[in-house]
């Protein structure tokens, strides 16, 4: 987890990166197993399109149509979890700095347009029927 991206390496003999830019992030499911490890589901915009086979084995099962990257048995899910929902929200934070910023210089603050925060991306548990 970066300040502006996911970055998925996975291989052993052919290893493979997968980042993905937080902007694509909608929002992350926790899944808990027992010990502390738990599976990260990251559902992105519909609009970004990656192969299931490309994922995989990081893939979230059955989701063939939309894949989503999925963080498997992760050791201290929770941590992870909270490392991940504060770096979304630290970049959903400077988003909307940056698209106040681009203001131009000579409006005023009655001119300029309305400027609304995204909502925030809260970690939650994935539904047992998903």
């Amino acid at each position: 987890v970066t300040n502006k991206r996911l970055v998925m390496r996975f291989g052993l003999a052919l290893t493979k990166a997968i980042n993905i830019p937080f902007r694509l992030v909608t929002s992350a499911d926790m899944r808990p197993r027992a010990g502390g490890h738990g599976d990260i589901a990251i559902h992105l915009d519909p609009s970004a399109r990656i192969g299931y086979i490309h994922l995989w084995p990081h893939a979230r099962p059955w989701r063939l149509q939309h894949p989503q990257p999925m963080l498997r048995g992760v050791s201290d899910a929770g941590a992870a979890a909270s490392i991940l929902a504060s770096a979304l929200q630290e970049a959903q934070a400077g988003d909307a700095e940056d698209a106040v910023s681009t203001a131009q210089p000579d409006e005023t603050l009655a001119e300029a347009p309305a400027v609304q925060a995204p909502s925030p991306r809260p970690l939650t548990p994935i539904a047992a029927s998903a």
